[in-house]
């Protein structure tokens, strides 16, 4: 009888005999980015909502008298396409930066906002990342790169919405009145210089944007918890010695709780805390199982028959020696 060459397939047999394959383990279903894109939605009806409160643009501002249903609310054009613009560039700059440092995070989960409780229409928006950074450098870069981005929008939107903003006088009694920061009041300066007495800026839409995204901005790089501020503190200043718990100085810590962005599917044990005894819930292995993994350990211990021995010898394999007694014998 001619001997059969030895089968290149793990799941054949010399003798021809095929195996029964494993099932494929399924595969998890991917979501698509469906909340994404619903509050994304919403951020855009809010922010448009909220556009409709500020005036000081003559072409959206005739659309306040329109007599088409809902022509009023193209009014907020300006102040919402500024707005979602500086927001949306801020949080990719997370996005991108995350994933050309290799880390994987989800797309940007935007916050809206009704207009009577924030002005603006929306808090902002957040990343959820799903890894942790490599090490400190790429969570530096992955922490600055929205603020830097953001501001790279916000700076020229407000230089563009100053040059169509106007000076006019002060209106008698209290009027709405945004804070000025070293930053505003250095881009102030450089489009009007300095302000005569009882003059005030009726500011342009576009304008009163970008100072939302200046607010957003600063608020996210105060040095505390998850924000950006927080992380750029977790990646620059050095693990003090001796610290524990949810240290601002331990960049280590914070890599390795990237991951508990998400505080639903946190996990409480601390890292190196003992875990509970399993050993007294595991049942023992079923009957069939001893069983086959006795019969295994019997092939193991026994030689090769002759025709495996010479299928080995021709492959340039060493044959398998007996071992002693197979644990069958012993037992016996």
């Amino acid at each position: 009888m001619p001997e059969r060459p030895l089968a290149a397939d793990p799941f054949t047999t010399t003798n021809g005999h095929a195996l029964p394959r494993p099932a494929a383990p399924g595969r998890r279903r991917e979501r698509g980015p469906v909340w994404n894109v619903v509050l994304f939605l919403m951020t855009c009806l809010t922010t448009l909502l909220a556009g409709t409160m500020f005036s000081g643009s003559p072409t959206f501002d005739a659309y306040r008298a329109s007599r088409e249903p809902l022509g009023w609310m193209l009014s907020g054009v300006p102040f919402a396409a500024t707005l979602l613009g500086i927001l949306v560039v801020h949080e990719f700059g997370h996005y991108f930066t995350a994933r050309a440092r290799g880390a994987a995070v989800s797309l940007p989960y935007f916050i809206p906002a009704p207009p009577l409780i924030f002005m603006a229409g929306t808090l902002g928006a957040i990343i959820r990342m799903r890894s942790s950074a490599r090490d400190r450098n790429a969570l530096f870069d992955i922490a600055a790169a929205g603020p830097l981005a953001g501001l790279a929008v916000a700076i020229p939107a407000a230089l563009l919405g100053l040059a169509w903003s106007t000076v006019v006088p002060a209106a008698p009694g209290p009027h709405l009145v945004f804070g000025e920061s070293l930053l505003t009041r250095a881009l102030v300066w450089l489009r009007f210089g300095t302000l005569p007495d009882g003059m005030v800026i009726s500011t342009h839409p576009v304008a009163d944007a970008a100072w939302f995204g200046f607010l957003v901005t600063a608020l996210n790089l105060l040095p505390a918890g998850q924000l950006d501020g927080g992380r750029i503190g977790y990646a620059l200043l050095p693990p003090l010695p001796g610290a524990t718990g949810l240290d601002l100085a331990d960049p280590r810590r914070e890599l390795d709780r990237a991951r508990l962005a998400d505080p639903l599917r946190a996990r409480l044990r601390p890292r190196g805390a003992a875990r509970p005894d399993r050993a007294a819930h595991t049942r023992p292995p079923p009957r069939r199982h001893r069983l086959l993994r006795a019969a295994r350990a019997d092939a193991a211990a026994r030689p090769d028959p002759p025709r495996l021995t010479a299928a080995r010898a021709l492959t340039g394999e060493p044959p398998r020696r007996a071992r002693g007694p197979p644990p069958s014998a012993r037992r016996r």
